[in-house]
């Protein structure tokens, strides 16, 4: 099975999350930036939530994924007080008619604060439950 994890972050805690799901998972997490080039079972992706809005790179990420390389999409996101990004994650992977894991992460990390060694746990146990 290939699982590969995508992540958005300014401030570093999506990174942080989506490197303990992948140590749990034995998967390298990548920086939106590094496109899915191969077909994947599942795609891990999150970012954060900035001003009230999802990252733009992270909407172009989800608007040009081929849904031809991908099979079923696992949304998580960090955030200081919104779900809005897994919203929006959901919608654009529903329109790529992408299957999406029923399951979702959210995180709650106040500004100015790291997530927890707790909340990191919570990452790698949801990124366990799924694979």
């Amino acid at each position: 099975m290939n699982i590969e994890i995508r992540y958005q972050s300014r401030t570093g805690h999506t990174k942080a999350v989506a490197e303990a799901m992948g140590k749990a998972i034995g998967v390298t997490p990548k920086d939106i930036k590094t496109p899915v080039t191969k077909p994947t079972d599942i795609l891990f992706i999150g970012g954060g939530i900035y001003a009230f809005q999802t990252d733009p790179e992270l909407v172009a990420f989800m608007k040009n994924l081929d849904p031809e390389k991908v099979k079923k999409v696992v949304v998580y996101a960090t955030s200081g007080m919104l779900k809005g990004t897994l919203k929006k994650l959901q919608r654009l992977t529903k329109r790529k008619k992408i299957p999406l894991h029923p399951e979702t992460l959210l995180l709650i990390i106040p500004q100015k604060t790291a997530p927890t060694k707790s909340q990191l746990e919570q990452a790698a146990n949801f990124a366990k439950s799924v694979k």
